[in-house]
C-alpha cells in the first residue's frame, strides 16, 4: 500500500489535522520493502482466489452440463423402455398369432411291415403326432388317424382307382386290413315316362283359370282341348 493510499485513507478520518499528520508518520514509516512484500503477497492471493473461482466455475458448468446429459439420457432410456414394451407386445401378439394358425399337417411316409427295422422307423416318423394327418403308403395318399396309446387307422387311395385301409398299431406296425376298387362314374339318362313306368316329363304352359260366370261351353271345351294336348305333348297322356 503507497503513501499516496495511506494519506488519503488518514485524511479521511474525522480528527484533528495533528493527529492525522501523526498517524500519517508513523503509517509511512511502515510502507517500506515490509510493506511491499504484504502487498505482493495479497496480490498473489487475489491472483490465486481468481483462479480457483474461475476453475469452480467451470466445475460447475461441467456438472450442470452432466445433469443435462444425465436428464437426456434418462428420457432416452425411458422411451426406449417404453418402445421395447411396445415391441415385446407386438411379437407376443404374432407368436400367439402364429400358434393359433391352422397349418395343414406334414404328410407322413409309411412303410408296411411289422418287423422291429419297420416299426421303429415308422415309429420315428409318427413321433408325437396325434389324432388325424396325411400320410402316404405303398404309393397311395390318403388321411389318417393314430395316438400313441390306441393306434390307429389309415384310408388311402391310388392313382389306379383302388382303395386301402390299412391299420397302424401303436408299435408302428403298418397291415392291410381291406382294399376295393373304385368304379368310373356310371353316366345316367332320365328315362321318359311310359304308361308302365315312371320318367320324366315336361312341363306345360300354364292355363288361366276359367271365370265361372262368363264360361260357355264353347270357351270351357278349348281350355280342356288345350290342357289335353299339352299333356300329350309332355308325355303325361299318351296315346
Amino acid at each position: 500500500m503507497d503513501k499516496v493510499k495511506i494519506n488519503a485513507a488518514v485524511d479521511a478520518l474525522g480528527i484533528s489535522l495533528d493527529h492525522r499528520n501523526i498517524i500519517k508518520e508513523a503509517l509511512n514509516e511502515g510502507a517500506g520493502d515490509g510493506m511491499q512484500e504484504l502487498e505482493t503477497k495479497v496480490d498473489n492471493i487475489d491472483k490465486e482466489v481468481g483462479a480457483v473461482s474461475t476453475d469452480v466455475t467451470t466445475i460447475k458448468s461441467n456438472i450442470e452440463e452432466i445433469n443435462t446429459k444425465v436428464t437426456t439420457n434418462s428420457k432416452n432410456i425411458s422411451t426406449n423402455a417404453d418402445l421395447y414394451k411396445q415391441v415385446d407386445g407386438k411379437v407376443k401378439t404374432l407368436t400367439d398369432k402364429v400358434d393359433n394358425l391352422n397349418i395343414p399337417s406334414p404328410i407322413i411316409e409309411l412303410t408296411i411291415g411289422d418287423s422291429n427295422e419297420i416299426k421303429a422307423a415308422n415309429l420315428a416318423k409318427l413321433g408325437d403326432t396325434q389324432h388325424t394327418f396325411f400320410a402316404s403308403i405303398n404309393y397311395g395318399f390318403g388321411t389318417a388317424s393314430w395316438l400313441p396309446t390306441d393306434g390307429g387307422n389309415s384310408f388311402v387311395t391310388t392313382d389306379e382307382g383302388h382303395a386301402v385301409i390299412y391299420k397302424i398299431a401303436k408299435d408302428g406296425a403298418v397291415t392291410k386290413q381291406s382294399e376295393f376298387t373304385i368304379s368310373a362314374p356310371i353316366s345316367y339318362t332320365l328315362p321318359k315316362a311310359t304308361k308302365e313306368a315312371i320318367g320324366g316329363v315336361k312341363a306345360i304352359t300354364n292355363i288361366a283359370d276359367i271365370d265361372a260366370e262368363s264360361a260357355t261351353i264353347a270357351s270351357l271345351a278349348g281350355v280342356i282341348n288345350t290342357l289335353l294336348a299339352q299333356m300329350r305333348t309332355a308325355g303325361i297322356i299318351q296315346l
